[in-house]
């Protein structure tokens, strides 16, 4: 049996659909205009790397609400206010959006210290959107992309080519939520 069977049928996740996945995009790209207009600022992106059709259950809900608990740590930190929280569980997966009061390289700067240093970071997938609606990428900062789960090559191309199989991935996954509860804080 695939681990992704295993797994959703213990917890009773049914795999997203590929519309649900393409309409969730487009309904965050939405809401992200939205955000902008009303306040202003950056926004800040979030969801869980969930590679394979299933997007929700413990092992998403968990790596979800550490990111986010992560992102709004780093924000009161640095002394950006969040203006706007919003979060939505679909089965397209778990995302959240969030307004906040600061540059949009700055806030950049901060989310890729978050996915570069937290101990689940690798599993966070944190965009920031500028005023004008673009990405602000890890490139315009002068930084590298991020490395692959399993391989260490370019994350993105592993995923548009499906280089590695859905089972390793969400193993690889497991692994690092098992060293993040078993680990000191």
């Amino acid at each position: 049996m695939r681990i992704t069977s295993a797994f959703s049928a213990a917890a009773g996740v049914r795999p997203a659909t590929l519309r649900e996945v393409l309409s969730a995009r487009e309904d965050r790209a939405r809401r992200q205009k939205i955000l902008l207009s009303r306040y202003g600022g950056s926004v800040i992106s979030f969801t869980p790397v969930a590679p394979g059709p299933e997007k929700t259950g413990p092992r998403f809900r968990k790596i979800h609400e550490a990111g986010c608990e992560a992102i709004l740590d780093a924000l009161f930190r640095a002394g950006m206010g969040v203006l706007h929280r919003e979060s939505r569980s679909r089965p397209a997966g778990y995302e959240s959006l969030f307004a906040v009061a600061g540059p949009p390289r700055e806030v950049k700067r901060l989310v890729t210290a978050i996915e570069d240093n937290h101990r689940a970071g690798r599993l966070f997938d944190i965009d920031v959107v500028a005023g004008d609606g673009v990405p602000v990428s890890r490139g315009d900062l002068g930084l590298p992309r991020r490395s692959c789960l399993l391989c260490g090559g370019p994350s993105g191309d592993c995923a548009r080519s499906r280089a590695h199989p859905t089972e390793e991935l969400l193993s690889r996954i497991d692994a690092i939520l098992d060293a993040v509860s078993d680990g000191p804080g």
